[in-house]
């Protein structure tokens, strides 16, 4: 038996992803890197099914899923992230982040 759950952050409980704070929202995040990773932190509306979140026109949000075999732990994890982006209503999916992990030295994040 397969089943999806969630990665990664929120500190209330299981989620699919996020949104991207600031994409639809002014916000001010300050000058600081702390009070810019804040401003991100608490920024983020999660994405489960009990959050009361329309997309608006404009956003964009994280999804950040994993697929696991419950009944098979020997078998390895799948994981997915990619930024859906809506701008006045139009979608685009953006993925393959392998250059940006290259140029931050996190080449360990690209599949091999």
């Amino acid at each position: 038996m397969s089943r999806w759950i969630t990665k990664y952050s929120d500190p209330r409980g299981i989620n699919l992803g996020h949104t991207i704070p600031g994409s639809y929202e002014n916000i001010n995040f300050g000058r600081s890197f702390e009070e810019i990773r804040q401003a991100i932190t608490k920024g983020r509306i999660y994405i489960k099914e009990t959050t009361d979140f329309k997309i608006p026109e404009t956003c964009a949000l994280t999804i950040e899923s994993r697929l696991e075999d419950l009944h098979k732990p020997h078998l390895p994890s799948t994981y997915f992230h990619f930024i859906v982006c809506f701008d006045n209503g139009k979608k685009s999916i953006l993925e393959n982040f392998s250059q940006i992990f290259e140029t931050v030295g996190m080449s360990y994040m690209n599949s091999k």
